[in-house]
């Protein structure tokens, strides 16, 4: 529990000092690459700003309507330049296109402008090339004339896959010959800077004060009111809806079964699992189509919660006041679709949800995961 409120917790106080570490070395970054941006960049030119939380070190990005500058554990891991074809002059609408456009430079000189621009970012590239043998690509241009002709486009890679296979390389680049300018720099091993990690020297007291578990599951359900809404009801209804999905339930009405008013250990069992801090697998985001089946309505005064459940990929939707919130109950699947089964012992679609032999060992993964990230 406790590593994961230290992987989630931020402060608006922290954001602040770790944004205007990044916008420092962002200028670092672009006066070494010598991009074509106004400098220095300002907060008040930035049309992304995002910090991610404090246990994975600085990390986010940084980027103004030209550049986007990303980081990690304190460390400077992508720079690319947006709509890049549309900035050329004349603009381009297709890679394809730079076949009209003369080429300054060969391999040779994309490597050494390449290791160059990474030398003075204070990259290693000694050990880089101690580990791999660098491999320099000319984009070869598409069409019929693709054995022909060259793009003036060069990709650097350091690592066992050759471009343009190489995103899991430790090192990546890619530059224009025509401008001798970098498109793209992508580190996915920060500890190949050499630079010292970004540090809000601070930190502890920026973070105060720190949230408790409960915190976190109130904030869910929409603060204090809705907490107590779901922890002591007046009344709860449990709901089957029919699938968004399946074309033979696309005209039917959102409910298929219910409301079923839940009393006694189900109802009290089914609360306790909602505000159960472990039950979530807190802040991972799924790309998944999210087809709920399940409604929950709990009532309280004027306090109306409703919880959504899709049980294919664990997630609910928590609906007060209009507000929704959404988050992964990956660590209470079987408690839940056990409660569900019970409330609806009738139902085919429900009687058919399977309980997840692994949940306990995903649980320990989230964890390890965690630990791994912020090492």
């Amino acid at each position: 529990m406790t590593n994961i409120i230290a992987f989630l917790h931020t402060t608006s106080a922290y954001q602040a000092a770790a944004l205007q570490l990044m916008i420092g070395e962002a200028n670092f970054a672009a006066e070494q690459l010598g991009i074509p941006e106004r400098l220095p960049v300002q907060t008040n030119r930035l049309v992304i700003a995002e910090v991610g939380p404090p246990a994975l070190g600085v990390n986010g990005a940084v980027g103004t309507s030209n550049y986007t500058f990303g980081f990690d554990h304190g460390h400077l891991t992508s720079v690319r330049k947006r709509d890049w074809m549309k900035r050329l002059d004349p603009p381009i609408t297709n890679v394809s296109e730079l076949s009209k456009l003369s080429s300054r430079i060969d391999t040779n000189g994309a490597y050494q402008l390449a290791t160059q621009w990474l030398n003075g970012l204070s990259f290693m590239v000694s050990a880089l090339n101690e580990r791999f043998v660098p491999q320099i690509v000319q984009v070869p241009g598409g069409g019929a004339a693709a054995k022909t002709v060259a793009l003036p486009m060069f990709q650097v890679t350091w690592g066992e896959k050759p471009p343009p296979f190489d995103m899991v390389n430790p090192l990546r680049m890619r530059l224009l010959g025509s401008t001798l300018e970098l498109l793209e720099l992508h580190v996915r091993d920060h500890k190949l800077c050499g630079r010292p990690p970004l540090v809000v020297s601070n930190q502890a007291k920026l973070l105060e004060p720190w949230p408790t578990p409960r915190d976190y599951v109130e904030g869910l359900f929409g603060g204090p009111e809705g907490y107590r809404a779901v922890t002591a009801p007046e009344t709860v209804d449990l709901y089957v809806l029919n699938s968004r999905f399946r074309e033979d339930e696309l005209s039917l009405p959102e409910v298929r079964l219910g409301p079923v008013r839940m009393n006694g250990s189900s109802r009290q069992q089914l609360a306790d699992i909602l505000v159960d801090f472990d039950t979530y697998q807190w802040g991972v985001m799924k790309l998944c189509s999210v087809d709920y089946g399940v409604k929950a309505r709990f009532i309280r005064g004027r306090s109306i919660v409703q919880v959504l459940f899709c049980f294919e990929c664990d997630i609910l939707e928590v609906t007060v006041d209009g507000k929704a919130r959404n988050e992964n109950f990956d660590f209470n699947h079987n408690a839940l679709v056990r409660i569900i089964r019970q409330v609806f012992p009738a139902d085919r679609r429900i009687r058919r949800l399977e309980e997840n032999p692994d949940e306990e060992q995903g649980r320990e993964n989230f964890i390890r995961s965690l630990r791994e990230q912020a090492d």
